[in-house]
């Protein structure tokens, strides 16, 4: 309430991404003894599939914490996992901004952010240290990876392969984003042409190290068909399960997206919620699915567990709703 009726009308006056940034910065900075102590609910009893160990099944979404920058904060919040990135092989800059907009009559943000990252080696040294100074063993971390901007289409499997090849000794799962509006012809390869190339390619390298289970981060705007033979290639490459989903290009109420980006936030909730279902249909009880996108209560999370999705990642329903959030998707779940 305190976050709802105080804080977030403050933070609304800034520009959103200089605020996210110094909010990252700050939690980064926030010492350990300053959380409340950790509650009996933030650790359900553990969750284990394909793998992986999470004390509880609601997680922090890719792109909030895209550099790995205040991994102990969503351990002390609450999170049972956490999702960083999207994470390159080399540093880049992203989109010119503004590349984020509040659209807060809809609970919506639309973002265009195209990648900025410190790059795979940087992440990898963060994660170094949040392993020696943490030691845990139920907070699993997942990296998102994804393609610079100036690699060749043709070329692209190079980079998801360079980015599990650095990371693979740290990082506990990858999700490979090739479903992202934001970064020019990224979506062209979830299509055939490319998508089982580049698989090939991460999964070699993967198995030259610590071999971690692979998730692919899927469009909510497929046709069913595509949908069937995205499941057809998880499986026949072993992957581990699917992330549904990413943000969407298609807009509710006929508003449009300025400039190009995708949508997250409650208009993005029913789109992604079915897609979840159709992954889990498709894919079995065998595979991961995590649920993400227009989650925003307590109801949402339980909706999107009966969906089919096993786990819960949550992104703008912290910039509307807090991390008062984490609490109540956890207790609708328990």
């Amino acid at each position: 309430m305190f976050y709802e009726k105080i804080l977030r009308p403050l933070l609304f006056r800034a520009d959103p991404e200089k605020i996210h940034d110094r909010l990252v910065t700050l939690l980064a900075s926030t010492p350990v003894s300053a959380f409340a102590p950790e509650r009996r609910i933030f650790s359900m009893g553990g969750f284990e599939k394909i793998g992986l160990r999470f004390r509880n099944p609601v997680g922090l979404a890719a792109g909030f914490d895209k550099n790995a920058a205040a991994l102990p904060a969503w351990y002390h919040l609450g999170f049972g996992f956490c999702e960083i990135g999207t994470v390159t092989p080399r540093p880049q800059t992203g989109n010119p901004k503004p590349r984020i907009r509040r659209i807060p009559e809809e609970k919506a943000l639309v973002n265009r952010m195209g990648f900025p990252n410190v790059g795979a080696r940087e992440v990898r040294r963060r994660l170094e240290r949040f392993r020696d100074k943490m030691k845990r063993t139920d907070f699993s971390i997942g990296v998102n990876i994804g393609k610079n901007r100036d690699t060749a289409i043709e070329k692209s499997g190079q980079d998801y392969g360079a980015c599990v090849e650095i990371l693979g000794e740290v990082a506990d799962f990858f999700v490979l984003n090739l479903s992202s509006p934001n970064t020019p012809d990224l979506r062209r390869l979830q299509g055939t042409e490319y998508l089982e190339g580049i698989l090939g390619t991460v999964q070699e390298r993967n198995r030259r190290g610590e071999e971690k289970p692979i998730l692919l981060k899927i469009s909510p705007d497929e046709t069913e068909e595509r949908y069937e033979e995205i499941a057809e290639v998880i499986r026949k490459f072993g992957l581990g399960g699917a992330v549904a989903t990413n943000t969407t290009v298609f807009c509710p109420n006929e508003w449009k997206i300025q400039g190009g980006g995708g949508m997250s936030g409650a208009p993005l909730r029913e789109r992604s919620g079915r897609v979840a279902r159709r992954m889990r249909d498709l894919l079995g009880e065998d595979f991961l699915v995590i649920g993400v996108g227009g989650v925003l209560s307590g109801e949402d999370a339980r909706a999107r567990r009966n969906a089919g999705a096993d786990l819960i990642e949550l992104y703008s329903g912290l910039v509307y709703r807090g991390p008062g959030l984490v609490r109540e998707c956890l207790e609708a779940l328990s």
